[in-house]
C-alpha cells in the first residue's frame, strides 16, 4: 500500500524484487473510495520488466487508470493548405487523438486522425482553406 499525505496526488513506495526473479511483471492499481470502498483500476494490466543489472529501476506512474494528464503546449502552425499541429508528450507514451472545431469554445467533438498517433505532431490536411479552426489534443490510452 503506498501512502501519502493528505489532498496528495504523488504516492512512493518501494517494491523489492530478489535478483533472478522472474523478469516480467504484471500489475494493477486500487484505491480506496470516499465510502472506504476499494476499487481497482478497470485498464488492462501493466507490466514492468525486472532488469538485474540494474539495483535500482524507477518506474514512473503518472495517471490512475485510464485517466491520462492533457498534453500541454500545442502548437498550430499553418503550412501551405495544411495545418501542423505539435505538442509536449505526455509520460507513459500513451497515444493520442487530435480533435477540431471552428468554436474555440465548442465541443471538440470531431476526431481528424483516423490511424492512432504515437508521435507528438499531426499534420490536417483536409483542413478547409478560409475556414478558422481550433485543435485539441487529448491523450488515451486505447
Amino acid at each position: 500500500m503506498l501512502i501519502g499525505p493528505d489532498e496528495e496526488i504523488i504516492f512512493s513506495g518501494d517494491v523489492v524484487f530478489p535478483a533472478g526473479s522472474y523478469p516480467d511483471v504484471n500489475y494493477k492499481f486500487t484505491r480506496k473510495d470516499a465510502d472506504s470502498t476499494w476499487t481497482w483500476e478497470s485498464c488492462n494490466n501493466r507490466s514492468f520488466t525486472i532488469n538485474d543489472s540494474n539495483s535500482t529501476q524507477i518506474l514512473n506512474l503518472n495517471y490512475w487508470n485510464d485517466v491520462v494528464p492533457t498534453p500541454q503546449n500545442v502548437v498550430v502552425e499553418i503550412d501551405g493548405n495544411d495545418v501542423d499541429i505539435s505538442w509536449d508528450a505526455v509520460v507513459g507514451n500513451p497515444a493520442y487523438a487530435v480533435y477540431r472545431d471552428t468554436d474555440p469554445y465548442g465541443t471538440f467533438e470531431t476526431q481528424i486522425n483516423t490511424r492512432r498517433v504515437t508521435c507528438t505532431f499531426f499534420i490536417d490536411v483536409n483542413a478547409a482553406s478560409e475556414t478558422k479552426y481550433f485543435y485539441e489534443v487529448k491523450a488515451i490510452t486505447e
